[in-house]
């Protein structure tokens, strides 16, 4: 009995996050830069709402052992500080994420390139993968706003995929409880 009631808490509690996620993804399949952009402001809110909820939280908590007023203050500080930044300037942070995609594929193929070598039986096929990231990595950060809508497109999806997905688990966990 015990355990029907708690998957049914857990049934309510997934189908808002799942439908969430199916709304969102078909705003950044269609809306793709202005959804991506929106992403990032809804991030920078809720590290702000982060940033206040913490420092409420520090303020009217009676046992405050093992805290400081110090760490208090910088963590709802730095977390205000970036969703401010993450709000005010989500254009920028939006066109700045795929240079930081490009230079990390970059360097994972150089290191792979490098790790090459150590490979006897399949040192070709390995540079040419590794050439084949750096190429990868040098076209995403020429590119970036080709990569901004391909990235919210298949962000979109996945979200898309990712709420049918939970519809359908929370739809058999509700069919089996219901036998």
């Amino acid at each position: 009995m015990q355990i029907e009631i708690m998957v049914r808490q857990l049934l309510k509690g997934k189908i808002v996050p799942a439908v969430g996620s199916i709304l969102l993804g078909i705003a950044l399949v269609f809306a793709r830069r202005s959804g991506f952009d929106l992403l990032v402001r809804i991030a920078g809110w809720l590290f702000i709402a982060g940033g206040v909820g913490y420092m409420l939280n520090y303020l009217f908590r009676k046992d405050r052992e093992g805290y400081t007023i110090g760490m208090a203050l910088s963590a709802a500080l730095m977390a205000v500080v970036i969703g401010a930044l993450l709000v005010y300037y989500a254009e920028d942070v939006v066109n700045f994420f795929p240079i930081l995609m490009g230079l990390a594929l970059v360097l994972n193929g150089l290191s792979n390139l490098t790790a090459a070598r150590f490979y006897i039986g399949s040192r070709i096929i390995i540079s040419l993968m590794s050439l084949l990231l750096i190429v990868c990595g040098v076209l995403v950060m020429t590119h970036p706003g080709n990569m901004v809508n391909a990235l919210a497109v298949y962000m979109g999806v996945f979200l898309v995929i990712n709420g049918i997905f939970d519809l359908f688990m929370l739809w058999k966990v509700r069919e089996e409880l219901l036998k």
